[in-house]
């Protein structure tokens, strides 16, 4: 096994944090560093090692990670204390509180030899995955005998692998999954992190089987009331700055959780199944080895920030000269970096005397939201500026409930001297914590080098701001959009609508969308400009491919009357040519948009801005409660503009829709391997689409829905490599039963049942709306679909009990990786989101190929039809099997018969066109593709693969006599061309027998 530790490796930790524990700090902190420099080396043996796979890698690397920082931690904190305390002298006062060292190091020992085990489980190394399944099980022992935690399941665990092992001596035997592997997810210890226990808390723990399970995560669940926890005062600095990474992800859970701004839902939890939570953890870890644990209230709301010392982020392996666990930076903050300041020092750098606050009078404002022009994320500004006007203008916690510590009486978040918050980000499936320290860039003068505040004393938009970078890799974010961002920060379900010319859609429509949908409370709205030549940029005073927030959306009914005031804005300029000019006696309804630069500087030109003055009659201004002569005196980039002007000038609306329009909600997290799917030379699913990830999803009754479809990415590179979307398709036929009475069948063409043809795209996020009568109607064209409703492009269900089945078919263009992905259905009806298993139980599989003398060409060449590839089916019998027991010639009854449903499909990677018939001729070989024999076909010839399907019902509905079997398959190509192919047969509950005969 090429990952060695030796135990005298191990146990230098151990006696390190024996003799902290014991006060003999030089001893210690010599220890820790001989341990650091020891397991530094062995992380970069793990790091692309091949002979270890990525998640192994992963969780090897991450398990040495936590023992680092924990040893780095404990040497710096220990040397401070021996150069305040030279003689190491032991203050008892001090030391009786303080948590102990000893059981944590025992807890990161015992994962790292447990996931060491299961690599020599993998390598077949046996001998060396016994040792190290033993260690882990001493480690965990000492866990119970000395300190009274409740490791039993653990030990007993990693015994039993040991010895299986012992006795078998077969690596096989042995899962190298860990046997409690499914309480990843799904289970929830009642506790604190390990790393914020104290001494007199390991005994309160309870037992394992007290643990209750937790259930899947819905974004339309409750969230608890923040608490405190009781064992702040006691915890020391290094501790507690581990807290974000002291818990095994296997030990995590994910729990009920409000998406920002909701109420409680009645969607019933779901337990998460173990493919769900194997695809959770796997994305919990991202490219840069950055830990995102799923948010867990029953944890997360009792995180420890009270510290001694000031909270530094060790999670964060970069560093930058002197500036060690800091965030990579933009090349122009590397230009003007002074430091990393906290933000007391950063006021006392201005030699401001005030004190720092983290919201400003406990009220986010978005006119306060600056984007620093060092940064290119004014999508994530944009949308912070939109969702803090939600919640100053409802009084809705939107925003600030995603950041603690919180006031437990107040429920609202406070600065913390210590510098350490915790972020709700909502990322890859489910809300995920994200740690921060309050260090952040500064120039000389004391200039923040990221976005900002007006309020020079308020710092929640720098942090949150720092929690998303941190998520994205640093600052040097190459651009995002407000789709991803605002779902990120909220929860709510992202829509992109591309308005630039060429694009057809409804514009009325959109904008009663648009405006319904603000002023209920239930969208936020940011918009986006596309590629703008410079001059067009000044002319216009709008910026190429730069993200606008909405504030507010407006229908002002206004008199024919002439109240501006001169002088008249001058519509003479080239790139205004073709609008509609705002004249004295232009009444009617104005839809107005009015919108804010994150630069806050920088605004529109154009029709309506302050200095068309022709356009701000009394009445209009009076209305919007605005003044264009006082707004043109000072430049804070927002601006009003009309409806007509956003869709010639901008490229894109983002809305961002509340969960609260839809009481049900289904999820599912899954996973598409690379091997599984097309079968084509180019990689893509046109011949078939039997291999993909298909769903069930079912409505009960009248009512709308909204599939979102959220690729997970571990980096952003591989947020924008692959091209994903969904297809649609009819579960029920026209008269509402379903397509087959077994069950929901598989889709194998894009064809037929067609619904929804998605669009293939690379943004994490895509999703559509349906209606329940789409399920039993094919819809030709979805742009001439006109929504009953205004807040969803989607109509209502003419028949209230009608049952809706759709299945849901992902496609991936040119795939190549393993996807994973989680699957969102917001309904207003009650709803189901299942898998569609095969329900075929049997079936053989023939490689073969049309060689020259098997290549007889299409069912049209009569005198070579018969030289094609021939195959008898027939039960393992060698009598034929009679459906009807009671038949004359029934040797054979095998129970079900009479149910068997049967498919044939070919398939091949050549260009060629193929076709598949059946024939009952008691097994004899086909000359002539004679009808009055033929019990089944393909149809026409097509591409690469063909599919036929027979039920014992049809056939015997068919056949004269009763007997199912013997049938004879014939498999042929149009053009009579040489090629593989594979034939496959499968049964719905009948074992096989394929016999090629020609």
């Amino acid at each position: 096994m090429e990952i060695f530790v030796s135990e005298s490796d191990l146990l230098l930790v151990l006696n390190a944090s024996k003799c902290e524990d014991e006060e003999n700090l030089k001893q210690a902190c010599d220890l820790y560093i001989a341990f650091a420099s020891k397991f530094m080396n062995l992380r970069s043996q793990v790091q692309n090692n091949p002979s270890l796979s990525t998640q192994h890698q992963k969780e090897i690397h991450f398990q040495i990670t936590q023992l680092l920082t924990f040893a780095i931690n404990k040497a710096e904190l220990l040397e401070k204390r021996l150069k305040s305390n030279p003689n190491n002298t032991v203050n008892s006062s001090n030391n009786n509180n303080s948590a102990l060292s000893k059981p944590i190091a025992l807890h990161y020992l015992f994962y790292l030899c447990d996931k060491i085990a299961e690599v020599g489980v993998q390598q077949g190394n046996t001998e060396d995955a016994i040792k190290y399944y033993t260690l882990a099980a001493e480690y965990g022992l000492e866990l119970i005998r000395n300190y009274k935690i409740p490791f039993q399941s653990e030990v007993k665990t990693a015994l039993s692998k040991a010895e299986s092992l012992k006795k078998s001596n077969k690596s096989e035997l042995i899962s190298p999954k860990r046997n409690n592997s499914s309480d990843i997810f799904n289970q929830a210890k009642p506790t604190c992190h390990l790393s914020v226990l104290t001494a007199q808390t390991y005994s309160s723990i309870p037992s394992s089987s007290s643990w209750t399970p937790s259930p899947r995560i819905s974004p339309n669940s409750t969230t608890s009331t923040p608490t405190t926890s009781t064992t702040n005062s006691t915890i020391t600095t290094n501790y507690s700055s581990l807290s974000v990474n002291s818990t095994n992800i296997s030990e995590r859970s994910i729990v009920s959780t409000t998406v920002n701004g909701s109420t409680p839902k009645p969607t019933p939890i779901k337990p998460l199944t173990d493919e769900e939570i194997e695809v959770l953890k796997y994305t919990s870890v991202m490219a840069s080895g950055l830990l995102l644990y799923p948010w867990n209230d029953e944890l997360d709301l009792n995180e420890n920030f009270n510290l001694p010392i000031p909270f530094v982020d060790t999670q964060l392996n970069f560093h930058d000269g002197s500036n060690k666990h800091v965030l990579p930076l933009s090349k122009e903050q590397r230009s003007k970096l002074y430091g990393w300041l906290r933000p007391h020092e950063i006021l006392s750098l201005r030699s401001c005397k005030n004190s720092p606050q983290l919201i400003y009078k406990d009220q986010v404002n978005e006119d306060n939201i600056v984007q620093s022009h060092v940064v290119t994320d004014c999508s994530f500004v944009a949308s912070l500026c939109v969702a803090a006007l939600y919640e100053r203008k409802y009084n809705k916690k939107l925003i600030t409930n995603s950041i603690f510590p919180q006031n437990p009486r107040t429920n609202k978040p406070y600065y913390n001297p210590s510098g350490k918050y915790s972020i709700k980000i909502f990322f890859n499936g489910v809300a995920r914590k994200v740690i921060i320290d309050d260090r952040l860039p500064v120039d000389s003068q004391g200039n923040l080098l990221c976005s900002l505040s007006l309020n020079s004393e308020e710092f929640w938009v720098s942090l949150m701001e720092k929690a998303y970078m941190k998520v994205n890799g640093g600052y040097q974010f190459p651009g995002s959009n407000s789709g991803i961002d605002l779902y990120a920060l909220t929860g709510w379900i992202p829509e992109e609508v591309k308005i630039s010319n060429g694009n057809n859609f409804d514009k009325d429509l959109l904008w009663k969308r648009m405006y319904d949908g603000f002023q209920l409370g239930k969208c936020l709205i940011t918009i986006s400009t596309g590629h703008l030549e410079k001059q067009t940029e000044e002319q216009l005073g709008l910026y190429a491919n730069h993200a606008y927030a909405v504030l507010d959306v407006r229908e002002v009914k206004v008199t024919s009357s002439n109240n501006g005031t001169s002088p008249t804005f001058n519509m003479s300029q080239n790139v205004f040519n073709g609008m509609s000019p705002t004249t004295p006696n232009s009444g009617g309804v104005k839809k107005l948009i009015k919108v804010k630069n994150p630069w806050t500087r920088k605004r529109w030109k154009g029709p309506y801005s302050p200095n068309d003055y022709a356009s701000w009659t009394t009445q209009l201004k009076k209305e919007l409660d605005y003044d264009n002569t006082v707004a043109g005196q000072h430049d804070n980039g927002v601006f009003w503009m009309n409806y007509e002007s956003l869709l010639k000038y901008f490229q894109t609306l983002h809305f961002s829709w509340s969960p609260d329009l839809f009481p049900y909600t289904e999820i599912r997290h899954s996973c598409w391997d690379h091997r599984v799917g097309p079968i084509s030379l180019d990689g893509t699913d046109h011949h078939t689409m039997n291999g993909n990830p298909q769903f069930r999803l079912k409505l009960q009754g009248k009512g709308s829905v909204w599939i979102m479809l959220t690729k997970h990415f571990t980096s952003l590179d591989e947020r924008d490599r692959d091209y994903l979307t969904f297809h649609v398709h009819r579960g029920s036929s026209a008269s509402g039963e379903t397509v087959y009475k077994q069950g929901i069948d598989r889709v194998f063409y894009n064809e037929n049942t067609l619904i929804h043809k998605g669009r293939y795209s690379n943004d994490p996020h895509y999703r559509i709306c349906l209606n329940s009568e789409d399920a039993v109607k094919k819809v030709t064209n979805d742009k001439k679909r006109r929504p009953s409703s205004s807040l969803s492009n989607s109509e209502s269900l003419v028949n209230k009990d009608q049952e809706a089945i759709f299945r849901i078919v992902l496609s991936q263009h040119e795939k190549i990786q393993t996807i994973r992905y989680s699957l969102f259905c917001y309904s207003t009806v009650p709803c189901t989101l299942e898998p569609i298993p095969s329900t075929y139980r049997y079936y053989k599989a023939y490689r073969d190929q049309w060689t020259p003398t098997t290549c007889g060409g299409s069912c049209n060449q009569i005198s070579t039809y018969r030289l094609n590839p021939q195959y008898v089916i027939s039960a393992p019998s060698s009598s034929s099997l009679n459906l009807s027991p009671t038949s004359r010639t029934s040797p054979v009854n095998i129970t079900g018969a009479d149910k068997t449903n049967l498919r044939f499909s070919c398939s091949t990677a050549h260009p060629l066109d193929i076709n598949i018939m059946v024939f009952a001729n008691q097994g004899q070989p086909i000359h002539l593709p004679a009808k009055e024999i033929m019990v089944a076909s393909s149809g026409n010839y097509r591409r690469c693969f063909a599919m036929c399907k027979l039920s014992s019902q049809e056939l015997t509905h068919i056949q004269k006599t009763d007997a199912l079997f013997p049938l004879t398959v014939v498999l042929s190509n149009f053009s009579g061309s040489l090629g593989d192919f594979e034939f496959r047969v499968e049964s719905t509950n009948l074992p096989l027998e394929v016999r090629k005969v020609v």
